[in-house]
Order: structure tokens, then sequence, then C-alpha cells
């Protein structure tokens, strides 16, 4: 554990004191701001839901405080019924318009949740809806159904249930679409904007003192000619500028998908990120970077599987993300970077996470940049 410790100590104070780079701006640095997780999101969906009972997601919360960490995103309160027709959600909270998916039957975690954020000071943002993926197949029909006045409805109904606890901060809207699969597709990307901003007023309407938090995804273009490559900047601004700009009642807007990973590596999102936190900061809105904690791969039978970062890739992804978010969020926290997320290989970074936000006991502060020229300031770590 002593060697762990000073392994994650060297690791720390290269990555804070390493200057930025020539083409980065002394702004892209945030000041004081450690390489820390913010906030965790949750994805509260049956499977975790057969690994944690309600007491089990109320220790969770206070995990997630005792890591210095005050922002939760619940991903999702639905799921797509299979049977589709007029039950075309299955509920994840017990409601007047859709049935309740059998596994949430008897339990209410959301409200242990809230009750344990209240307690321990947390802000909860409550998912929202997922559009049916792959949107290409029925591409009409999956947004009229995403924004139909039955989902309104529900998710006005849920945001009521939960108005009174001081925790509910805001609500998430899982919504990320891939231009390059609209554009294949000949699907007008102005069709879901408009949906999108009609499930926006709408939660303003529910609740006026919500935040809004809106993901941007940062998807692989094709080449046409059997590769991918990394979105740049002009693409991710022809399509996503008009989403920020239309969507106002957004407060929030968040990249997430593959950072550190082949989806993109660290040099494409600590480019991508420069680019949304300024257009983010340009129209007066937040921005902040969900992390990921592990990649994805397929074994020879074709089935997905994930495997935790190591604490070094962690810790460098963290770096990145830091430099431009105002918050930085844990992806998948329950699946890989929890004490109790499943695999030996999670618990091994769980608890080298835990070692690593302890080396800022042990480091000198990181530098911050005026006028080219670093020094070492004083200040407290942590929330």
């Amino acid at each position: 554990m002593n060697t762990l410790r000073a392994c994650l100590t060297a690791l720390l104070i290269a990555v804070c004191l390493n200057p930025l780079s020539a083409s980065e701006t002394a702004s892209d640095a945030q000041g004081q701001r450690p390489p820390v997780f913010d906030g965790g999101v949750w994805a509260l969906d049956v499977g975790t839901l057969k690994q944690y009972t309600d007491q089990d997601l109320q220790a969770q919360v206070k995990q997630m405080h005792d890591m210095g960490m005050r922002t939760l995103i619940i991903r999702s309160i639905a799921e797509h019924d299979p049977g589709q027709g007029q039950g075309d959600y299955l509920a994840y909270i017990s409601n007047t318009v859709f049935p309740i998916h059998p596994a949430f039957e008897g339990r209410k975690p959301y409200s242990v949740i809230f009750r344990a954020a209240d307690k321990h000071n947390m802000r909860v943002y409550l998912g929202g809806l997922p559009i049916s993926q792959p949107i290409e197949q029925d591409y009409q029909a999956n947004i009229d159904q995403w924004s139909s006045p039955r989902a309104i409805r529900y998710r006005q109904e849920i945001i009521e249930r939960y108005a009174n606890y001081r925790s509910f901060a805001g609500y998430y809207i899982p919504n990320t679409p891939d231009p390059s699969v609209l554009i294949a597709n000949r699907c007008d990307p102005d069709r879901l904007l408009t949906a999108t901003a009609d499930v926006v007023n709408a939660v303003e309407s529910a609740s006026p003192g919500l935040e809004t938090v809106m993901p941007i995804g940062l998807y692989l273009r094709p080449t046409g000619k059997g590769g991918y490559l990394y979105a740049s900047t002009q693409d991710l601004d022809i399509f996503w500028r008009p989403w920020v700009r239309q969507l106002a009642g957004v407060d929030t807007w968040m990249v997430i998908d593959g950072i550190g990973t082949r989806q993109s590596s660290l040099d494409h999102t600590a480019m991508a990120q420069r680019w949304a936190r300024d257009l983010a900061h340009e129209f007066g809105k937040a921005y902040w970077t969900g992390v990921q904690s592990a990649r994805t791969f397929s074994d020879e039978q074709g089935q997905q599987h994930r495997q935790p970062f190591s604490p070094g890739e962690l810790v460098r992804s963290l770096s990145t993300a830091t430099r431009f978010a105002d918050q930085t969020v844990a992806l998948d926290y329950l699946g890989t970077l929890s004490r109790r997320s499943p695999g030996s290989s999670s618990a091994r970074l769980h608890e080298a996470y835990i070692n690593y936000i302890d080396t800022f006991k042990l480091a000198p502060e990181p530098s911050r940049v005026h006028g080219g020229e670093a020094s070492v300031t004083s200040g407290h770590v942590g929330p």
C-alpha cells in the first residue's frame, strides 16, 4: 500500500506541476482546482437493482460524499417496453402514465437516494427518458414517442413528486444524437432539436427552479471509406452550436463519450473540451465533463465487456477534463468506481482512487500560471 501511495503521489505531482503546452493558454488552467471528481453518474437500472439493495444505495450516497463528491446524476427513470404499443415505456417510478417495470415493484430507491442526499448535502439531477436507438430505424416515430404528451406528463409528474427534497437540483436529458447517423439516414436534425426544446420547456414548467443538464457526444466521423476520424471543432460547431443557441432553457452542457478511449483520445478530447467550454460560456452556460473510468470491448462471441482504467489512465483523463470543465463527473460510477462495483479490477480502481485523493494531503499545491510564470499558491483542496 505504501508503494502504491508513493507511486500515486509521484504521478499526481507530475500531472499537477506539468506546465501547459505552448498551444494552450493560461485561461485553460482552472487555478487551484484539483484533478478529482466532483460527482458521478448512476445507471439506476434493472442490473443495478440486482446488485444494490435500497440500503446499499443509501450507503453509496454517503460514500460519494466522503470521497468529496457533491453531484449525483441519475441517468434515466424509465426504459423502453419491448412490446411497444400503448405502454411504450416501462417506468422505474410508480406513476399514472406508464406501467412500472416489474423489477421496481415494491422498491423505492429514488426516495431513499433523495433522503440520503438531503442528509449529506448532495445535489441530485434526476434523469429522463431514453430515445430508442438506433434512432434511424424509425426516426420520426422514435422522436414522437420520446416527446409525446404521455412522456411529457410522466416527466412532469415525477419532477413534482420529488420537488420538496432539498437535494433535488436539476434534470438530466439523456439525448446525445450522433450527427453522422442522422446525416447517413437523411434524418432532419431540426425535428429532434424541436422535440428536445419541447422537453426542456416541459421540465421548466414543472419546476422553474430546476437546472437542466444536456450532454454532448464526441462521436467518430466516418470517412466513407470504411474508416473513422475524430470530429473536428468545425464538425462539432456546425451541429451543436444551433442546439446551444436555441435550447436557452438548458443550464449546463456536458461532454461525454469515450474520453481517454479509442472513441476520443486525450489529445482530441482536450481540443473538443476547449471548444465545448468556450461555446457553453459564450452563451452564459455552465460546462461539465463526464469522465470515463473504463473502456468497452467485444470478445470473439461479440459480447460487450468493460475493462476499468488503470489508476494512471484515470488520473490522466481527470487531469485533461479538470483543465477545462466547471465540474467533472464519473460516468457509470456504480459500475466501475464504487467500492461495491462488480469485479476485482473495479474494486482495485476504487481503492486506488481513494489513495489518490489522499495524496493531496502529501503533494504540493498545483502551479497556477500568471503571465507565463508559474507560482505556487496556498489554499484548501476539495469542496
